[in-house]
């Protein structure tokens, strides 16, 4: 009976995850999240999945170590995705949302803001909003709806924006 609901609330959990993270047609699209192991904590509303995840619905693609999904009633609030401290990888997101340019994320921490479709990018980040515009610096807060950036660096680091002319 336990793996019957664990199950259930994974595939609750990737229902949820279908719904918050798409833009356009991604929407309409299958999810699957690879991992080496889930843990669901229907009590709290927590689903985390450990070891090489992934993330794909569409042109939305996430990689982590770790990928935590927070959710009430079945409606997702936020979902961290992160890599651990010994790795040395980041987290890494990228989507390819409707009339807009590509759009790919990487950091220690990403977190997603659900209801306000806000991207946290925390530790090394950066933020590439087309092959001709990026942004690197310790924090890095994107809004996906407004396409708005701002970037913060602590101590001597400095924020670091890339503009390549166009070519015509």
């Amino acid at each position: 009976m336990k793996t019957i609901q664990i199950l259930t609330m994974i595939a609750v959990a990737m229902i949820a995850v279908n719904s918050c993270f798409a833009l356009g047609t991604d929407r309409d699209q299958p999810i699957n999240i690879q991992s080496d192991s889930a843990i669901v904590d229907e009590k709290n509303g927590v689903s985390t999945y450990l070891g090489n995840v992934t993330v794909d619905q569409g042109t939305l693609h996430i990689s982590a170590d770790k990928v935590e999904v927070y959710a009430t009633k079945s409606e997702v609030l936020r979902i961290i995705a992160s890599s651990e401290p010994d790795s040395g990888t980041l987290a890494h997101y990228e989507q390819q949302p409707d009339d807009k340019p590509l759009v790919v994320a990487e950091a220690r921490k990403i977190i997603y803001l659900v209801q306000d479709e806000q991207l946290q990018l925390l530790g090394a980040a950066s933020l590439t909003q087309t092959r001709d515009r990026s942004f690197t610096g310790e924090t890095i807060s994107y809004d996906v709806t407004e396409g708005r950036v701002s970037a913060e660096s602590e101590g001597e680091g400095r924020v670091q924006s890339t503009f390549i002319p166009q070519k015509n």
